[in-house]
């Protein structure tokens, strides 16, 4: 037999590897326990119970696993069999200290698992009550639980104190409830609380100690949020409450909106002129599209307004005999500003006055019920970067606008109509970008924000234009494509709920009230470049907000007169009929 030298080198190699298996791999000892699902890096004990593909597997020796260590793969580890236990209950919420009612869950993450439980202190059993539905909590409760499954070894039990907190007041509930009215509404506050002291605000601010004290009817004039809470000396301050109520005025509780073109009939104006007479009966407010500035791009505030589809058989006198026609129905005009093409700004304080005074004399001259406002291009934009607090702006083309816009509305009524039309790239984009807290991004990133917060009081509603965009980010932090209900929910979302500006949660804007809310989208294939929905998915996407915003003002469109020409009006029978159907 011919015996071969090993190199010194090998046997020191195999000397490490001893080592390392007998420090590394065989470590020593821990308690026996269920380990649940086996894992590599992980030290088991002898007896030790692991689950690996669904089998439960009993350690033999204690060691640390590796990658490749499977139980079905280390015959001297591991031996097939053992009984592995039931997850632990989990509950939800948590135990701990509440103000109210608690409806607490149970759950087991083992499938097929029974849980029962016992709220008198005692250990659960097989016997115990099983858990069917969600347990409600009115007293302090002490809860265990325990789940079992046959073939498998019982949980741990888990246990949990609900302390509910009955020294507190009671919240306060309103009379009537939130809801549409067509007039003003008396709403009164109560509290069960005897001898509590209600607080409240209307400007969608969380009630404080340093809040207005409650002590009469509260006459609601306009749409508005009232939050409250009730305080007593001694005791935990109630849960706010609130309610909203929109106060309709001579405008429905949910509207069909389009865009009426001014123009057309010729190789530039695209789809035909439509006589205002002869709109679908289902649009509820017609936007007459545009009030421009007298020479586009100006700065003077100088402002013109035409209608450029008028006949010898059509004349301006027939136009404003119609809009006085419609408005007898029921129907509102409203005079939209601005358009691609006709983008201008306001740089001066004199410029906003006579901005505001061109388009008054429009609006007596017409009898429009209201502005809309869709102002594009460079119309607005920030001192980039250096403009962050929306709440403060000091841009001058935004301070100035706000003025103009202000000067008009406050000119008119309760009932006077302000709407914005911004494209998404000047609201909902301001979320990720915004052009005077973020240097790097376009100036006009976000810029309708503080426009739409400095006159959120007269502000009617905002229908943001869901066509036309590049990808938005959502609340959710992903991207939408617009052309789809769930693009529309979450576009809206953001309106509704709120968001931080730029990313900075030093800048947070305020979501608007649902009845604030409109869906802007596109009537035909031919009306934008992008963003058409089929009504089905656009009712849809409506119901799906309706449902957690009752009050959804309604359905905006680009355009009556490509619906005309292109639908024959089924943008507008379709949604039409679907806003009847929730009044």
């Amino acid at each position: 037999m011919c015996i071969k030298r090993v190199s010194s080198k090998f046997i020191t190699l195999l000397v490490v590897l001893a080592m390392l298996i007998s420090t590394f791999c065989f470590t020593f000892p821990v308690s026996a326990a269920d380990r649940g699902e086996w894992a590599p890096y992980t030290t088991y004990a002898a007896d030790d119970i692991a689950t690996y593909n669904g089998n439960a597997y009993t350690c033999l020796q204690s060691h640390t696993s590796l990658p490749g260590w499977e139980p079905t793969n280390v015959p001297a580890l591991w031996k097939a069999g053992g009984t592995a236990a039931v997850a632990t209950p989990a509950f939800n919420p948590a135990p701990g200290t509440y103000n109210s009612t608690q409806t607490v869950a149970i759950s087991c993450a083992t499938t097929g698992a029974t849980i029962r439980y016992t709220t008198d202190s005692s250990e659960p059993t097989a016997s115990s009550t099983a858990y069917a539905s969600p347990l409600t909590i009115s007293a302090t409760t002490s809860i265990k639980a325990k789940a079992f499954k046959s073939g498998m070894a019982d949980s741990a039990t888990a246990s949990g104190t609900y302390t509910i907190n009955t020294n507190v007041v009671a919240t306060p509930t309103f009379s009537p409830a939130g809801g549409y009215y067509a007039n003003t509404q008396s709403v009164t506050i109560s509290c069960s609380t005897s001898g509590a002291t209600i607080r409240y605000t209307t400007d969608n601010s969380t009630p404080t100690s340093a809040s207005p004290v409650y002590s009469g009817a509260i006459s609601v004039t306009k749409s508005t949020t009232i939050k409250a809470i009730a305080q007593k000396a001694g005791m935990t301050d109630s849960n706010v409450a609130n309610e909203s109520y929109t106060i309709g005025g001579s405008l429905q509780k949910r509207v069909l909106i389009g865009y009426w073109h001014t123009w057309g009939g010729d190789a530039s104006g695209g789809v035909p002129f439509v006589k205002l007479r002869d709109v679908d009966p289902n649009w509820d407010v017609i936007n007459i599209a545009f009030a421009e500035p007298v020479t586009p791009g100006s700065t003077t505030g100088q402002m013109k307004f035409a209608v450029t589809g008028l006949t010898s058989s059509y004349t301006i006198n027939d136009f404003k005999a119609d809009i006085k026609t419609l408005q007898s129905k029921g129907k509102k005009v409203v005079l939209s500003i601005g358009g691609y093409a006709g983008y201008f700004s306001l740089t001066t304080a004199s410029a906003a006055t006579t901005f505001a005074n061109d388009i008054k004399g429009f609006i007596n001259e017409y009898g429009f019920d209201g502005i809309d406002i869709d102002l594009e291009q460079t119309s607005v934009e920030f001192i980039n970067g250096s403009d962050p607090d929306f709440k403060n702006p000091v841009s001058p083309k935004i301070v100035n606008m706000i003025s103009g816009i202000r000067q008009i509305c406050d000119s008119y009524g309760s009932n006077f109509i302000l709407s914005w039309a911004p494209e998404t790239f000047y609201l909902q984009l301001g979320y990720q970008y915004y052009g005077g807290l973020n240097s790097g991004c376009d100036r006009r990133a976000g810029v309708y924000i503080p426009m739409i917060y400095a006159l959120r009081d007269k502000t009617t509603y905002v229908h943001a234009q869901l066509y036309n965009s590049i990808q938005v980010m959502g609340l959710d932090g992903k991207y939408y494509s617009m052309g789809n209900s769930e693009a529309v929910v979450a576009m809206c979302e953001m309106m509704l709920k709120g968001f931080h500006c730029g990313g900075n949660s030093n800048y947070f804007f305020p979501g608007l009230r649902a009845d604030q809310i409109a869906i802007g989208v596109p009537s035909s294939q031919g009306s934008a470049g992008s963003g058409q929905i089929s009504n089905a998915q656009l009712q849809q996407a409506f119901s799906t907000l309706n449902a957690a915003y009752p009050t959804l003002r309604g359905i905006m469109t680009w355009s009556i007169n490509w619906d005309a020409f292109q639908n024959s009006n089924s943008f507008a029978k379709s949604n039409g009929a679907y806003l009847d159907s929730l009044q």
